[in-house]
């Protein structure tokens, strides 16, 4: 925890007077205009030698308004897996649909609200493809459960200034509640997420420098320290114009995730509409 608490505090020190937050793991802020994101993760295994370099994980996620102060956000998950000359296995994750709160002051940190639902939408057959695209995106492994429906509710604050640097804190709760006759005797659970991002812009580049982490707050766990996960994010993104290129590389900070996956590397495309 250590490790955390100096990341944090070089966030709060460095970028304090710290443009809008652009997240890799963290929620997107809102747009007053329509949003396309593309994600692609790409995990690097420790014990894997013949993964092809276009398995992973692919996202995509759309964003538009639909009142003054709310956007609708649908998320589409999906993942694809290639080890030499054995067979792919792929399938879809739990798709998203929520509404995303818009603050019309610009003063200070602006809030923003997420609220929606995963849907149970992952196959308990391709149990290959949700294991191994939970371990590549484990900061939203919700997405990748079969028989589990997720609720959604997350806070943002970001500094939106006319400098060359920003800042956002995010936290939230996830509620998995168990569907399907596989976890007819398991519990609800309840997850705590949390982050802080910041970067400065070199125009037309921006480099982020993001933490977030996750509390399983109803584990079992005898140590509380087993119940934290955290993941560290850089990365550079294309700030100029309606396309927005990013490429970014994500650290799992507990020993137990990063014996397993040394890295994972991420491409982000994102458009904004006129």
């Amino acid at each position: 925890m250590n490790t955390i608490k100096i990341l944090f505090f070089l966030l709060m020190i460095l970028l304090y007077d710290l443009v809008s937050a652009q997240g890799f793991q963290m929620e997107q802020p809102p747009d007053d205009k329509g949003r396309v994101d593309l994600v692609f993760m790409h995990p690097f295994f420790d014990n894997v030698e013949d993964l092809s370099f276009l398995s992973g994980v692919y996202r995509l996620d759309i964003s538009f308004p639909v009142s003054s102060k709310l956007n609708l956000v649908l998320g589409f998950p999906f993942s694809t897996w290639s080890y030499g000359d054995r067979n792919t296995e792929q399938g879809f994750g739990n798709l998203f649909a929520g509404i995303q709160t818009r603050s019309a002051d610009t003063t200070g940190l602006i809030p923003s609200g997420t609220f929606g639902i995963h849907i149970p939408t992952a196959s308990e057959d391709e149990w290959v493809s949700n294991f191994t695209a939970a371990y590549t995106d484990y900061q939203h492994f919700h997405r990748y459960f079969a028989d589990w429906l997720t609720i959604i509710a997350n806070g943002n604050w970001y500094k939106r200034d006319a400098t060359n640097s920003f800042f956002g804190l995010e936290f939230g709760a996830r509620f998995w509640v168990p569907t399907g006759s596989t976890n007819s005797d398991s519990d609800i659970e309840v997850v705590l997420n949390y982050g802080a991002n910041g970067g400065v812009e070199f125009d037309p580049l921006m480099l982020t420098l993001e933490v977030v982490g996750q509390f399983l707050l109803s584990s079992e766990s005898e140590e509380t320290s087993d119940k934290f996960t955290h993941t560290l994010s850089f990365g550079l993104d294309w700030n100029r114009g309606n396309f927005n290129p990013a490429l970014f590389y994500s650290l799992y900070l507990k020993e137990d995730l990063s014996d397993l996956v040394t890295g994972v590397l991420g491409i982000r495309l994102s458009y904004h509409t006129e």
